[in-house]
């Protein structure tokens, strides 16, 4: 029945997500290990005039990669000064490219094809140290620095004219982040 909009089209998406977790005690000190992984890509097509004539499709491809690690190495827990110290590395690539485009009687009007890309990085180095003030008293001394630097990149071109525009950009972060806690 020609009255009544269907929503055609189609939708592809496959996760992968893995960490891996592993202490090693070196005398009374534990070297801690902490990695993760994630990978998705995500395609839709589909008709995206909701109406029962097809005028306009679009497709969405998305393609995302990203892990981390940790590393850490801290003191027994049953030490009057327990302290820990570590590095942590981050990265993402993302890429998505959407194309939006008119078909049939309205064909003339063309769409757009966008492609982005995005990197983020970062690498942090934190530290930690405890100690009693008092019998039940602990003072907790933190802080970590960070560096994160980001990247994006998106090429628009319209599909009847040819003409493009160009987004191509970075910046980065430093982060310095202390923290005093007192628990009683």
């Amino acid at each position: 029945n020609d009255n009544f909009a269907v929503t055609p089209g189609g939708l592809d998406s496959a996760s992968y997500t893995g960490s891996l977790s592993a202490d090693w005690t070196l005398g009374e000190k534990t070297l801690s290990s902490l990695t993760g992984y994630n990978e998705l890509q995500h395609d839709r097509y589909r008709d995206d005039d909701y109406s029962a004539p097809e005028y306009h499709w679009a497709s969405q491809l998305q393609k995302q990669d990203e892990w981390s690690q940790e590393l850490r190495l801290s003191s027994g827990t049953d030490q009057k000064l327990q302290w820990m110290a570590g590095l942590y590395l981050y990265s993402l690539d993302r890429s998505e490219t959407v194309t939006s485009y008119y078909i049939g009687d309205f064909s003339y009007l063309g769409g757009l094809h966008t492609v982005t890309d995005m990197d983020v990085d970062e690498v942090a180095a934190f530290g930690s140290l405890g100690f009693n003030l008092l019998e039940n008293v602990q003072a907790t001394l933190d802080a970590r620095y960070a560096k994160e630097e980001k990247k994006v990149k998106a090429v628009d071109t319209a599909l009847n004219q040819g003409a493009r525009s160009e987004f191509d950009n970075s910046h980065s972060w430093n982060m310095f982040l202390p923290k005093i806690t007192i628990d009683w």
